[in-house]
Order: C-alpha cells, then structure tokens, then sequence
C-alpha cells in the first residue's frame, strides 16, 4: 500500500510505501509539467528507486521508466511500464 501527501515546506510529495512481506520505505514525488518524478529507499526490496512517468498531451498513456540501484549511483532499468486509458 502507498499512501501519498504533500509536504509544502520541500514542495513535493511523499508516499510512505508498505507491502505484503514486512518490507516498507518511503518515496519523493515531484512533478513538473506532465512529468511525474519518484525517488525513494527500500520499496519493493529494492535498496534505492527512482521513477520518470511521463504523462501525455490528451492525458490517455503514461510511460514510466522504473530503474533500480545498489548504491544510489549506479542505475539499471528494473521496469518499463505504458499505461493507457481506453475512451
């Protein structure tokens, strides 16, 4: 479960993020324009997390590049995710 708030004193978002097995981390989110930017520690069993979602002009698909790293410094792709909206 990831629950999302506003902190407007680092003007960005925050999801403290839960899941299944224990394991549990928080993200910040900050978006500019159409794109959704997330970085964050030990989400998913992954030491360190960062995301790009870029949402489209007529708001119908979003692309987010997941990409995951050991040290904070070295990034790999961990998911390359389109969403689209039918309608």
């Amino acid at each position: 479960i990831e629950i999302m708030g506003y902190d407007p004193e680092r003007q960005s978002y925050f999801a403290p993020f839960f899941d299944s097995t224990g394991g549990f981390g928080e993200e910040e989110i900050r978006l500019d324009g159409n794109t959704w930017t997330w970085r964050g520690s030990n989400v998913m069993g992954v030491k360190e997390h960062r995301c790009i979602a870029v949402v489209s002009d007529d708001r119908k698909t979003v692309r987010a590049r997941h990409e995951r790293s050991d040290d904070g410094v070295s990034w790999m792709l961990w998911m390359d995710v389109t969403l689209r909206k039918d309608g």
